[in-house]
């Protein structure tokens, strides 16, 4: 190796330690010395990977860890928890034109178990998705967050 010092120690401390372990050929010890680079080597690749990981810990850390100040992912993934989307679907969409009146809920939507609708109302509020406003649902704060995020609409 051009213009690199030698450790003259380190390689006399190498050699005497392959001798305690039989091996006195000179390419035994060059296969010793080779063996123990590519262990090295595998070393380094995996504190690599190690590290690569490390930095994306980091950030679930930091995206999660300050529960002051939630972050908008960790905000809107309760709204995905919600359960039948498909019903929360046709609420939020007769919500777009106008609220709803709680009473001719079983009458609307004829199509859904009356009980089914109950719970989506109760989890959309929940989430602050609606709000009840006496007899009426209206949209909630959450409402347009919850339509772009998990219905996926503009």
């Amino acid at each position: 190796m051009r213009g690199k010092k030698i450790d003259s120690n380190f390689v006399s401390n190498f050699i005497l330690e392959c001798v305690s372990n039989g091996k006195t050929v000179q390419d035994e010890i060059v296969e010793e010395a080779k063996r123990k680079i590519s262990e090295i080597d595998e070393k380094i690749k995996e504190v690599e990977k190690l590290k690569s990981t490390r930095s994306k810990l980091i950030d679930v850390v930091f995206s999660l860890g300050n529960k002051k100040q939630p972050t908008e992912e960790v905000k809107n993934l309760n709204l995905f928890k919600i359960q039948n989307q498909h019903i929360c679907k046709f609420i939020c969409d007769s919500l777009k034109k106008e609220s709803l009146d709680i009473a001719s809920l079983s009458s609307k939507y004829n199509n859904f178990n009356l009980q089914d609708i109950l719970f989506a109302i109760k989890q959309l509020i929940e989430n602050k998705v609606i709000i009840k406003d006496k007899d009426f649902l209206i949209k909630g704060p959450e409402f347009n967050t919850y339509l772009k995020v998990v219905l996926m609409e503009k």
